[in-house]
């Protein structure tokens, strides 16, 4: 996959599972194709949070396969619904997570990993309290929803 040029791709399967995947397919012309092969196949859940008023949008990843030792799998053409490029942003989320799970398993056997793992936990909460506060949305309608930290005023948080 590293000779042809990686397509970053939101699936919809049959069975209601939306995966994030790596593919050297475009997806463009699935009829006629009886499978395409992906990398990294991660589920993407989406969370939706009543809190003060507020309702925060988010998402949260996670292996489509977590017990498998393989690389590469073979998704049959007809289980897949919607196939789409991803967002730049959702990519380097993506990425961030494959990364951090490529870690995850290096430490996994260290005496280190549960403290790193506390730390990376930290790191990525700041990280979401941080996005939290990053968001405007200017064509906001939403009124009598106030934003949860400092009373910031009218305000949708998407992710």
């Amino acid at each position: 996959m590293e000779d042809e040029k990686v397509n970053y791709k939101f699936l919809r399967l049959t069975s209601g599972d939306s995966i994030i995947c790596k593919t050297t397919d475009n997806c463009k012309q699935l009829t006629g194709k009886r499978i395409i092969s992906v990398t990294d196949p991660v589920i993407l859940n989406m969370l939706r949070l009543p809190k003060d008023g507020v309702l925060i949008e988010s998402y949260v990843l996670f292996p489509l396969f977590s017990f498998s030792e393989e690389n590469v799998y073979e998704i049959p053409v007809h289980q897949i619904v919607v196939a789409t490029n991803i967002k730049e942003s959702l990519k380097n989320n993506y990425l961030e997570y494959i990364m951090y799970r490529d870690k995850e398993e290096l430490y996994a056997e260290s005496d280190e990993a549960e403290e790193a793992d506390d730390e990376i936990i930290e790191e990525l909460f700041e990280k979401f309290e941080q996005s939290l506060g990053d968001v405007n949305d200017e064509n906001n309608d939403d009124t009598g929803e106030r934003d949860i930290r400092n009373n910031r005023g009218n305000r949708r948080i998407l992710h």
